[in-house]
């Protein structure tokens, strides 16, 4: 999972994203479950993206332990710069609003479990 804020440049990105990792690592996230990463080439920012991993954060806090963590520290984030948030894993992306975003909320888009994808079936005629 990869998580990162919007903002207005790559230097209040790269600041959120180092906050957030403080504030994770402050709740007992272990360092090898979270990293920062730059979001292009071309910035020339720490990293304005915090990749993290669900399956090392759920081995040291617990499903809930960590998504109830995790949840509360984005929510920390995003009241303090006000802030969106954006979450993007392999179903997809999610934008967290600032306006509308309350801790369950957000905590829910964290669960949202893994949807399958569906393959769309090509219809064969028969002659």
């Amino acid at each position: 999972m990869e998580l990162s804020f919007s903002s207005e440049n790559s230097a209040e990105a790269s600041l959120l994203a180092q906050e957030l990792e403080l504030a994770l690592r402050k709740d007992g996230v272990p360092p090898e479950a979270i990293s920062l990463k730059q979001s292009s080439a071309e910035n020339m920012d720490v990293g304005s993206v915090l990749w993290i991993s669900i399956e090392a954060l759920n081995q040291v806090l617990g499903p809930i332990g960590s998504i109830a963590t995790l949840a509360s520290c984005i929510h920390q984030i995003m009241s303090k710069y006000h802030r969106d948030a954006v979450i993007d894993n392999e179903d997809g992306r999610v934008k967290l609003p600032v306006l509308s975003s309350t801790l369950p909320r957000i905590k829910s888009a964290l669960a949202r479990p893994s949807r399958p994808k569906i393959k769309s079936k090509s219809k064969v005629k028969s002659i």
